[in-house]
C-alpha cells in the first residue's frame, strides 16, 4: 500500500511541478512550514518554429535545459544553430576542439560545411542513427587547426537524432573552444541557442539566423499553494513566490507557512495557473508545542551514488520520524551541477516519506561539498556565500544585513531547540562565535539542546580534526549546557564518550556523535589514527542514519543502517 501510494504522489507531481515538493523547518516548527518546489517546465520545447532555449536539448534523463516533452513517438530530429563571437582572430596553428554529449547521433556544421558526425548518416529529413548511444559523458574531438577560418558571425549549426521514435530519453549538448597559446572557450554549456524542432528546416538553415539576439523563451508559470487541516474545512490558496535556482534559468518557487496549529496533521496542493494542473495532496504534520516522546534523525554526506542515497532515504521514511536534519555535502555538485539537486530532490521526495505518504520535513545545514572548490577554507579566507549560490537559493536561510547566513537556531516549544552552524564552508568560525555564545546561552534551561554541524571537532581519524572548532566552539557548548553535538564530513560512523575540554567526563561531558555516511563510499581510519583518538568510544565503516528518541528522563542516539539494523547506541540522561 505505501509503494502504491508514494507513487501515485510522486506521478502528481510530475504533472504540474518538476521537483518537489520539499518541507523545511526553520526557527519555529509548531506554527510554520517552508514549502519549496523546482519548476524547469519553462523551457519545454516550442515546436514547429525557431524558438530560443538552453543548449542542453533532450528529455528522458534529468539533465536537460530545454526540455522536449513532447519528442518521444512523435520526432527524431532536432536541429539547432548559433552565431559565434570572436574577441580576436585565431592564430593559424590553432586548433579547434569540440566537446559534445550526445544520444545518440548528431552532425555538426560550421558556416554550412559538415565538420563532424557521428553515429548518424543522412541530412535534415533523412537523418538517422544506426544504433544507439549513450550520453554517459562528455566526449571530446579535435577538429584539426580550422579556428583561424572562424569570424565573429559565423554560424555552427548542429543536428542531433535518435535512434528510435519510441526512444526513452534523448540528449544533445555541445561545447566549442579554441587551444593554442591561450584557449578561448566560443560555446559553452547552457548557451542560447535557435532550435526547431517536429519540423524539418530551410534550405539554408546551416547559414543563416532568423530571431534577433535576445534571452531565451521561458513561460513563467504561476503557482497558489492551497492548504488545510486534514479534511477540515476548505483549503486556504495563496501565491507562490519564486526566484532564479542559483545561474540556471529554473525557479525555486516557494510558500511559506505561518500561523498554523501545532502537532497537527495537514493536506495541501499546489495548482499551476497557468495550466490548471495539480500537484497533490500532499501531507505534513506540524511539530508539538508541549514535550511528548517523539524521534527524529539526522545525519550527512548523503549523495555519491542514486543507489546509496535511495536505500537511506527509504531508510529514514520508514522510521516516519518528526523530522530529518541533514547537515552538510547533499549532492556533492561544489556548486557546479544543479542537475544532481533534481535527482537529490527526486530521491526525497519519492522515497523519503511515512507509511501514510506524509512528507518528512527537512533541518538544513550546510557542508563543504555546498561551495565552489568543495574543500574547508581557513579563517581568513572563507568563501562569499555566491560560491554556495546553488545551496542558498534551494533552501530558506537566515541572513544578517544583506548576507544570507546558515547559522540559526531551531525551537520546538520550549523542550527542545537546534543550533545549527557553519563549520567554516561560506562563514568563518570565529565570526559565529557571538551567536553561538548568545542562542545557546538564551537556552541554556531548555531540557534539550543540540547542536550541529558539518566539520567535525573530535572526528575519527580519516581527516584533521577541527581544531578551531574544538578552541572556539566547544568551550562554549560545555558553559552553555549543550546536550550533544552531531558533526560529519569524515565518511564513517563516530561516537565519543562524553567530553570536557577533549577529555572523557561521563557525569558532565557532551558526547560527539555522527560523521556523515549517508550515502556515500565510507572510510575506515588506521589503528593508528584511532589509538591517537583516545576520546573515541565507538567507530564504524558503516552507511548510517542516527535517530534520535526523546523521553522524558533523556534521550537514545541509535546509528541504523539501511535495511534497518541498529550497529551501535548510547544513552543520556535528561541534565535539565
Amino acid at each position: 500500500m505505501r509503494t502504491l501510494l508514494v507513487s501515485l504522489l510522486s506521478i502528481s507531481c510530475l504533472h504540474a511541478i518538476d521537483h518537489g515538493p520539499y518541507i523545511q523547518w526553520f526557527q519555529d516548527p509548531c506554527h510554520e512550514a517552508e514549502i519549496r518546489w523546482v519548476d524547469r517546465s519553462g523551457f519545454q520545447a516550442k515546436e514547429g518554429e525557431w524558438s530560443r532555449g538552453r543548449g542542453g536539448f533532450g528529455y528522458g534523463d534529468n539533465d536537460d535545459q530545454t526540455v522536449l516533452n513532447g519528442m518521444q513517438n512523435k520526432y527524431t530530429i532536432v536541429s539547432i544553430r548559433k552565431k559565434i563571437t570572436l574577441a580576436a582572430p585565431a592564430n593559424a596553428d590553432d586548433e579547434l576542439i569540440v566537446e559534445a554529449l550526445y544520444d545518440d547521433g548528431f552532425v555538426l556544421y560550421i558556416d554550412g560545411k559538415e565538420v563532424l558526425r557521428k553515429n548518424s548518416t543522412g541530412a535534415d529529413a533523412e537523418l538517422e542513427a544506426p544504433g544507439g548511444h549513450e550520453a554517459k559523458a562528455w566526449e571530446k574531438f579535435s577538429l584539426g587547426k580550422i579556428a583561424s577560418s572562424l569570424k565573429t558571425g559565423s554560424i555552427v549549426a548542429m543536428q542531433g537524432v535518435n535512434d528510435k521514435l519510441d526512444s526513452s530519453d534523448f540528449s544533445l549538448d555541445i561545447r566549442l573552444s579554441i587551444k593554442g597559446k591561450t584557449s578561448t572557450d566560443l560555446i559553452t554549456r547552457s548557451d542560447s541557442w535557435e532550435y526547431l524542432v517536429n519540423q524539418i528546416p530551410e534550405k539554408d538553415w546551416r547559414t543563416s539566423t532568423s530571431l534577433p539576439d535576445a534571452v531565451p523563451w521561458k513561460a513563467d508559470a504561476q503557482y497558489t499553494l492551497g492548504y488545510r487541516p486534514v479534511g477540515n474545512g476548505e483549503m486556504t490558496w495563496t501565491s507562490a513566490n519564486s526566484h532564479l535556482f542559483a545561474r540556471t534559468e529554473s525557479k525555486v518557487f516557494s510558500v511559506s507557512l505561518k500561523g498554523l496549529k501545532a502537532d497537527t496533521r495537514y493536506e495541501f496542493s499546489i495548482r499551476n495557473e497557468s495550466t490548471k494542473e495539480i500537484s497533490g495532496p500532499h501531507l505534513m504534520q506540524t511539530a508539538p508545542e508541549t514535550f511528548r516522546p517523539m524521534h527524529f534523525v539526522i545525519g550527512g554526506d548523503m549523495f555519491h551514488t542514486l543507489p546509496l542515497l535511495d536505500a537511506m532515504n527509504i531508510r529514514c521514511g520508514q522510521e516516519a520520524p518528526l523530522f530529518a536534519a541533514l547537515i552538510g555535502d547533499h549532492a556533492y555538485t561544489n556548486n557546479g551541477n544543479p542537475d544532481r539537486w533534481y535527482q537529490w530532490i527526486d530521491s526525497w521526495v519519492t522515497h523519503c516519506r511515512a507509511k501514510d505518504g506524509r512528507l518528512i520535513p527537512m533541518v538544513m545545514g550546510i557542508g563543504n561539498h555546498e561551495v565552489a572548490g568543495g574543500g574547508f577554507f581557513p579563517e581568513n579566507n572563507t568563501p562569499t556565500p555566491d560560491k554556495a549560490d546553488e545551496f542558498y537559493t534551494l533552501f530558506r536561510m537566515s541572513s544578517e544585513g544583506s548576507r544570507v547566513i546558515s547559522r540559526y537556531a531551531v525551537d520546538f516549544g520550549n523542550y527542545l531547540s537546534f543550533i545549527l552552524l557553519d563549520s567554516g564552508h561560506t562563514e568563518a568560525i570565529s565570526r559565529q562565535v557571538p551567536f553561538l555564545a548568545q542562542s545557546s546561552a538564551n537556552r541554556k534551561k531548555t531540557p534539550f539542546l543540540f547542536a550541529a554541524y558539518h566539520r567535525p571537532a573530535w572526528g575519527s581519524g580519516c581527516k584533521d580534526d577541527a581544531v578551531d572548532i574544538q578552541q572556539k566552539w566547544c568551550p562554549i557548548f560545555e558553559k552553555n549546557g549543550v546536550d550533544a553535538v552531531f558533526e560529519h564530513d569524515h565518511h564513517t560512523y563516530k561516537r565519543t564518550w562524553p567530553l570536557t575540554a577533549g577529555k572523557r567526563d561521563d557525569a558532565n561531558g557532551i558526547p560527539y556523535l555522527g560523521d556523515g555516511a549517508w550515502g556515500v563510499a565510507v572510510r575506515n581510519p588506521s589503528k593508528a589514527e584511532l589509538q591517537k583518538r583516545p576520546w573515541i568510544a565507538k567507530q564504524a565503516p558503516i552507511n548510517h542514519l542516527i535517530r534520535v528518541t526523546l523521553a522524558k528522563d533523556g534521550f537514545t542516539c541509535d546509528a541504523l543502517t539501511a535495511d534497518g539494523k541498529t550497529f551501535d547506541s548510547g544513552t543520556y540522561p535528561l541534565r535539565k
